[in-house]
């Protein structure tokens, strides 16, 4: 995955779709992501914000 990709959550339904905006590599485990959603989530999962953390088992890119 790549920096500007499209991406939705696998297990989150209450989550967005957005689009990764950082990626912070974590070898020898996978990366983490900071996805900038289209809508901010429930502040009980993510406080006035609409950018979260996931790692790349939980998201997954949408293609065209």
């Amino acid at each position: 995955m790549n920096i500007g990709d499209r991406v939705r959550f696998k297990d989150h339904p209450f989550l967005s779709d957005g689009n990764i905006s950082d990626i912070y590599p974590n070898p020898p485990s996978s990366a983490w992501y900071t996805v900038k959603l289209d809508e901010k989530p429930p502040n009980e999962y993510a406080w006035n914000t609409d950018e979260v953390l996931a790692f790349d088992d939980q998201i997954e890119v949408i293609s065209d």
